[in-house]
């Protein structure tokens, strides 16, 4: 069973939250180192600062400090230069030194002061956009959890239904209506009006026009894994659209036959009565279709469906080469696809004596006076019996399709793939965006250190060389 989308997104939501509610824990901190005040700083001392208040308390208070300082400093050089005697020096000249020792350690507290603010106020700044973001992505992942209950309904009602009448035995009505009396009076009755070559070739005809759009769906498949393929390997997020494209195709897909398979199989059975009851030709009619007439017309229907098949095998091997090429260009944009080896090898097979001989023999068989003659049988029947015709080949193809027991599971095992690979991007996608939030923020942290650092290098080149205070550092640094 695929993954719960609704359980996936409440599980991610739960997980956004949670980095949302620890973005909003970083940006409280990191607002309190920057603005967290006392009352009273006289109550600590100089070497609590950086604990015990806020960045720019931390600032102003060492600023006080420093100017406090520098006019002891002043008032003791103004009584130096008062003293009379030289044995008077000895005391001012202490307490100069002590306030020179005491200037220089409130300086690195000072410098200490200016950084914490310099990288508080830059993680603020951070900070701030950074619960803005995570904050969306919570916003952004409850749309999600409302938009996969929504999902995760319409994909178990959609699998629900076929285990409910009329679904849960349609794959076995459909076999039986398939070889039915209805079935099979209507092929009867087209084989009764209709010249069996006429009647074959354009069965031949009416599958190969499906297969031809078949095979367009499946050559834009390979360009499209391709894109997918890249755009994953650029972003998880480009990889969640081409998943959830998968996913929304895979669930109309099932939900479309659930809730037209039991109407599209009624309409068979109708569509079966009316080639049925097609009345007979007139004389006229019949004559003018007679293949016994025909020769010519009989052997170009043969010829046409050998050109048919000769086409359709050159085709598959066109798509080949046309796909070994985009290969190699999305391996390497910049290469001549044509040196690629597996391009040579589907070119080669593609150039193939026996295909193209095949291919001008056939065109040859098929030539002018064969077309013309096939022409002119094809003209005589008349218009309401090609319709009748193209109702049964339509119904007998709804019914092949309907009693394929593969073809239904195919739509379940689709759609369970295209789920898991859905709910998969998508929890990597909200990974990779909580990857990013994480590595902004140590980015923009450690930024704003070295910024800090370098802003204040003088300061502190200086400090650390005359060793202020303890070896330019503050206590709590050593």
């Amino acid at each position: 069973m695929a993954q719960d989308l609704k359980t996936r997104a409440e599980r991610q939501l739960a997980l956004n939250e949670t980095a949302a509610g620890d973005a909003v824990d970083e940006l409280i901190a990191a607002r309190m180192e920057l603005d967290r005040r006392v009352a009273d700083p006289s109550a600590i001392t100089p070497e609590q600062w950086a604990t015990g208040v806020g960045a720019r308390q931390h600032g102003e208070l060492a600023r006080a400090a420093v100017a406090a300082e520098l006019a002891v400093q002043a008032g003791v050089r103004q009584k130096l230069a008062q003293v009379n005697s030289p044995a008077d020096t000895a005391t001012y000249q202490a307490l100069l030194r002590a306030s020179l020792i005491a200037l220089a350690r409130l300086r690195v507290l000072l410098r200490q002061g200016r950084e914490r603010e310099q990288i508080a106020a830059a993680r603020v700044r951070v900070l701030n956009a950074l619960v803005d973001t995570a904050t969306a992505r919570v916003g952004a992942s409850r749309a999600g959890v409302v938009q996969a209950t929504a999902d995760q309904a319409a994909v178990t009602a959609a699998r629900d239904a076929l285990t409910e009448p009329p679904l849960k035995t349609l794959v076995a009505d459909a076999t039986a209506a398939r070889s039915g009396a209805t079935f099979t009076a209507a092929r009867d009755r087209l084989s009764e009006v209709l010249p069996d070559a006429l009647r074959e070739r354009a069965h031949q005809r009416y599958a190969e026009s499906a297969k031809l759009a078949d095979d367009a769906l499946e050559h834009h498949g390979v360009a499209l894994a391709g894109e997918d393929r890249l755009g994953a390997e650029v972003s998880p997020a480009s990889a969640a659209v081409a998943a959830e494209r998968d996913f929304r195709v895979a669930l109309a897909e099932l939900s479309g036959y659930a809730a037209a398979a039991a109407a599209e199989l009624a309409a068979t059975t109708s569509m079966l009565q009316a080639v049925a009851a097609f009345p007979d030709l007139s004389p006229e009619q019949a004559k003018a279709l007679d293949p016994a007439d025909r020769a010519d017309a009989v052997a170009a229907a043969t010829a046409e469906q050998t050109l048919a098949d000769a086409v359709a095998e050159v085709a598959i091997l066109q798509q080949a080469v046309d796909d070994a090429r985009l290969s190699a260009r999305l391996d390497d944009p910049d290469s001549d696809p044509e040196t690629n080896a597996d391009v040579i090898a589907a070119q080669e097979a593609l150039n193939d004596a026996a295909v193209q001989d095949a291919l001008t023999t056939a065109r040859a068989g098929y030539d002018q006076d064969a077309r013309d003659a096939l022409d002119a049988w094809e003209v005589e029947v008349p218009p309401e019996l090609w319709d009748a015709l193209t109702r049964f080949e339509a119904a007998a193809a709804t019914l092949d399709r309907l009693a394929s027991a593969p073809a239904r599971d195919a739509l379940t095992t689709g759609l369970d793939t295209a789920q898991d690979r859905w709910a998969d991007a998508l929890d990597e996608a909200d990974v990779q965006l909580r990857r990013l939030v994480v590595a902004r923020f140590e980015a923009a942290a450690r930024g704003a250190r070295a910024h800090a650092l370098a802003e204040l290098s003088a300061d502190r080149t200086a400090q650390y060389a005359r060793g202020d205070g303890p070896a330019g550092r503050t206590a709590d640094q050593l």
